[in-house]
């Protein structure tokens, strides 16, 4: 051996920026691996990849229902505390 091992962190060619354009709305929906290519393939169309993808009344009502979720864990979590508080005042 005449050269020593390759350490990943000193190729530059590894680690290079490539430059991205965000208005390309169609390579953002071009699948990164076989297997989401298949799944495009079997359906017949391309999935949606992102959130923003999809249609809008979709979007609007996925947020209501992540909302609303959240809205009813946290009163779930204030009514187990005042329970909690309830019990140590009364003694229990």
């Amino acid at each position: 051996m005449i050269k020593p091992s390759c350490n990943p962190f000193d190729d530059t060619s590894i680690h290079a920026t490539t430059q991205q354009s965000q208005d390309d709305a169609q390579s953002q929906r071009v699948p990164f691996n076989d297997v989401i290519h298949h799944n495009d393939v079997v359906q017949g169309m391309q999935a949606p990849k992102r959130v923003e993808q999809m249609p809008k009344w979709y979007q609007q009502h996925r947020r209501n229902s992540a909302a609303l979720s959240v809205l009813i864990f946290g009163g779930f979590l204030v009514y187990n505390v005042i329970q909690i508080i309830q019990d140590i005042v009364s003694g229990r």
